[in-house]
């Protein structure tokens, strides 16, 4: 399987659905992209440049051994970082609060520093990384 992290400038979605996120993953053959919706919902919700930069020492900690689990909670989402990986919850889901999204703590820090770079770029050039699954 061949998946790709994408970020981009949002884009309308046409039919007054709104604007595209601006990091998502993508794949070539088949559409596994969809278990990583729920960690790109939340990195475009909640993270800004100085946010990210947090994020990534705080995940730094986690691979040190010096912290043991990480929290954090937004309006529309909670996601918990452990070295076994990274959990997400949705507070708006069609039923409640939907949890899921379990992601490597390698995948999530990868998908931070790539959005990290789009935004401390001032042309907002169009990235796209290779995404191990």
């Amino acid at each position: 399987m061949t998946l790709s992290i994408v970020v981009q400038n949002r884009k309308s979605l046409g039919d007054r659905r709104g604007l595209s996120r601006r990091i998502s993953v993508r794949s070539e053959v088949d559409d596994s992209s969809k278990l990583y919706e729920m960690m790109c919902g939340a990195i475009d919700d909640f993270i800004n440049a100085k946010y990210a930069e947090e994020v990534l020492r705080d995940i730094e900690e986690i691979e040190s051994g010096n912290k043991e689990i990480w929290k954090e909670e937004t309006e529309a989402y909670t996601f918990w970082m452990t070295r076994q990986g990274v959990t997400f919850e949705f507070h708006y889901g069609e039923n409640g609060p939907e949890k899921g999204g379990n992601v490597t703590l390698a995948q999530f820090k990868l998908a931070v520093q790539t959005y990290l770079s789009f935004l401390r770029d001032p042309e907002r050039i169009p990235i796209e990384v290779p995404f191990p699954d």
